[in-house]
């Protein structure tokens, strides 16, 4: 359940950024530069099919590195062994 939650929030997290990023970068300069709200959702629409996949791509190969990166750190259990620290 913990691993779901924290997963859960990173991924919130994670969408929250790329919809932002999204906005900033492509939605207000085509806004400012006339374009409509159709042609807007239209590319909305485009990099939403696009862009999951590759993305994912990229974050498993970041999670497989972190998980590395983890377990050649030092680390231990405390006295009840639910937690490591």
């Amino acid at each position: 359940m913990q691993v779901a939650r924290v997963a859960g929030n990173a991924m919130a997290r994670l969408a929250e950024v790329l919809v932002a990023t999204f906005r900033l970068q492509i939605e207000l300069p085509r806004r400012a530069g006339g374009s409509t709200d159709y042609e807007i959702v239209r590319e909305y629409s485009d990099v939403a099919q696009r862009l999951p996949p590759a993305f994912v791509g990229t974050l498993d190969a970041l999670l497989r590195r972190q998980m590395v990166a983890a377990a050649e750190r030092m680390w231990s259990t405390d006295d009840e062994k639910v937690a490591v620290t």
